[in-house]
């Protein structure tokens, strides 16, 4: 897991080694900018509506010019989108699991500062599971998508694994 936006660590809600389920929360970065930027952007909305509708509300009496309307609708459309971005980085503050799966262990700590795409943590997705192996040439043509497989892993000593191949490399498959 990786964060798409830097800030400080603020809370860590997850155990190592936990089973979690996809948008459970994990990892929370400080919001305290985020949250400013949000309530600012807010008030800059309300008022640009504000704005926008006595605009419409004078230009329907032929008090203002359509220019001026026009400038008030691109003021309100400008802090709607305003708005929209600082609703989307309020929203990165909190680092959910984009799919279940098995918490690995963490490498930062609560108080640390870390920047856009540090490692935060590994979260492994186990059923399925992906295995990537790599075939001698002399078997290559014994192994083609489709073909169901049983695995074994000299770390698992007597347990099996069945499964399909998915595919190949293309250069593999081609000869």
């Amino acid at each position: 897991m990786r964060p798409e936006s830097a800030g400080r660590i603020s809370a860590i809600t997850f155990q190592e080694g936990q089973r979690v389920a996809k948008g459970a929360p994990l990892v929370r970065l400080d919001p305290a900018i985020p949250d400013a930027e949000f309530a600012q952007a807010k008030a800059n909305l309300t008022l640009a509506k504000a704005k926008f509708d006595r605009a419409v509300d004078l230009a329907n009496r032929n008090y203002i010019s359509g220019q001026a309307k026009d400038e008030a609708e691109n003021t309100f459309k400008v802090a709607q989108a305003t708005m929209q971005l600082a609703e989307a980085k309020l929203a990165k503050t909190d680092i959910r699991a984009p799919f279940s799966g098995i918490i690995g262990l963490r490498s930062v700590s609560v108080g640390d500062y870390v920047k856009e795409g540090a490692d935060l943590v590994n979260l492994e997705s186990i059923d399925p599971l992906k295995v990537d192996f790599r075939v001698p040439e002399t078997y290559l043509r014994q192994v083609q998508p489709g073909q169901l497989l049983t695995i074994t892993l000299d770390a698992m000593p007597g347990s099996q694994f069945d499964g399909k191949a998915t595919s190949g490399e293309p250069a593999a498959l081609s000869r």
